[in-house]
């Protein structure tokens, strides 16, 4: 780096440890006096800066320590090199520039830099477009945009049908459905700086992205490939799958899009309907049938009779979701029988109000069967309370990610009783964001 760059980062490093560092932990510190950090939007707010913060500090003091300072005063010679200032001339305008070739952290200085890769960063969303999958991937870039300038693209893709059955390494792009938005870019156009994809339909798709960039793009895969994680740039993977490697970034559950800001957002919209209901407010998100998980109807009357009662015996209400696996009879008798409850039983129709029971609620009931919908609750630092499921085979990962909120203090299994606990609410999906911009300035 040049002299002047070298002082820049000392004077960034300085302003970080002595003035930012400081004011985030006594932000932090404040926003703490103000009680209940479940709804405490301020708190979560500096926690997330404090992680950015000491993210900054790291990455600064390896460059400061990595460097090669230029001395750009004693360069001679007619050579283009690192430091160098050079004239270009416009042949067809004969107007002439002036221009210092600098390295990346210096690109963002006044005019007369080199400025390759200025601007907003650009990240490209790939998925199959179903909400589960996309969230999490999706969820990933906005956390990536909160710690940086970013444009979010999002491209939503399916196999035809003859063809989805394929392997990947058989799958070329000729064989997208015409539903398809076009996420490969064609020729000339520009490939974006992140490539975030989810699902095993991107696939195929995110292994041409990072072989045809040559490198510009910057490939991540959230969920576990299947297949070496070598062949991404990074992988996102949920801890509870066991995938290790030194470009995996292990998270208990998975990336969301749930923060204390979207939450507190989302409540408005609901307000009149969701306000004014007694409280304990108790939200009650249901799966169903999976290969390790079964809700049967005789099963969903012992779950919606225990709900009942401890709703019911606290004096509050209910807000409850079904998924699109929650079989209909099951979903038929829990209506049935919780109908009465002062709240709200969501019949899928208009606006989800998913964030929305979530901001209100004072405690989450959380059937055993869906790790991203227990990883979502616990990251809203109120009481999570597990429902147990018919079980199908051994529960294996799902055992492991309850133990893994246990241990954290976000979960217990539900006894009939509505217990307070508090525990510091999980932030996995903005630390796995500050590990890909990491790895980014690393490449």
């Amino acid at each position: 780096m040049t002299s002047e760059g070298y002082r820049t980062l000392d004077a960034q490093l300085k302003q970080l440890k002595s003035v930012e560092r400081p004011s985030v932990i006594a932000a932090i510190s404040e926003a703490r006096e103000h009680g209940d950090l479940s709804e405490n939007a301020e708190y979560h707010a500096a926690k997330e800066r404090q992680g950015w913060i000491e993210g900054q500090i790291a990455e600064i003091e390896d460059k400061i320590s990595r460097a090669q300072v230029i001395d750009v005063s004693k360069l001679d010679g007619d050579q283009v090199k690192f430091g160098a200032t050079v004239t270009v001339v416009d042949e067809d305008t004969e107007e002439e520039g002036r221009y210092q070739i600098v390295g990346e952290h210096e690109l963002r200085n006044p005019q007369g830099r080199v400025e390759v890769g200025a601007g907003p960063l650009s990240i490209r969303v790939v998925t199959d477009g179903r909400a589960g999958i996309e969230n999490q991937a999706l969820g990933l870039a906005e956390a990536v945009a909160r710690l940086t300038p970013a444009t979010i693209d999002v491209r939503r893709v399916q196999w035809r049908p003859a063809f989805d059955w394929l392997p990947v390494a058989l799958k070329a792009p000729g064989m997208l459905d015409a539903s398809s938005n076009l996420s490969l870019p064609k020729h000339g156009e520009p490939w974006p700086d992140l490539w975030i994809a989810a699902g095993r339909a991107s696939l195929p798709l995110s292994l041409a992205a990072r072989k045809r960039s040559g490198g510009r793009t910057f490939v991540v895969q959230v969920q576990d490939p299947r297949m070496d994680p070598d062949r991404f740039d990074q992988v996102v993977a949920p801890a509870h799958d066991g995938l290790t490697g030194p470009n995996v970034v292990s998270v208990t559950g998975s990336p969301h899009r749930i923060t204390a800001e979207a939450l507190g957002e989302a409540g408005p919209a609901f307000a009149a309907l969701l306000g004014p209901l007694p409280r304990p407010r108790v939200a009650a998100l249901i799966g169903g049938r999976s290969r390790v998980f079964d809700l049967t109807a005789d099963h969903a009357v012992v779950l919606a009779n225990r709900i009942a009662g401890a709703v019911e015996g606290a004096g509050g209400s209910l807000m409850l979701t079904f998924s699109r696996r929650t079989p209909e009879a099951a979903e038929r008798v829990m209506r049935d029988r919780l109908c009465g409850i002062p709240g709200l039983i969501w019949d899928g129709e208009g606006a989800n109000p998913l964030f929305a029971i979530l901001h209100f609620a004072d405690h989450i009931l959380v059937t055993e069967d869906s790790a991203n919908m227990a990883a979502e609750a616990a990251s809203t630092g109120k009481p999570v309370h597990i429902l147990p499921m018919v079980a199908l085979r051994p529960p294996g990962k799902f055992a492991r990610l309850h133990a893994d909120l246990r241990e954290r203090g976000a979960s217990r299994p539900f006894d009939g009783r509505l217990e307070t606990w508090t525990y510091e609410p999980l932030a996995e999906t903005a630390r796995a964001a500050r590990a890909v911009l990491q790895a980014m300035t690393q490449t």
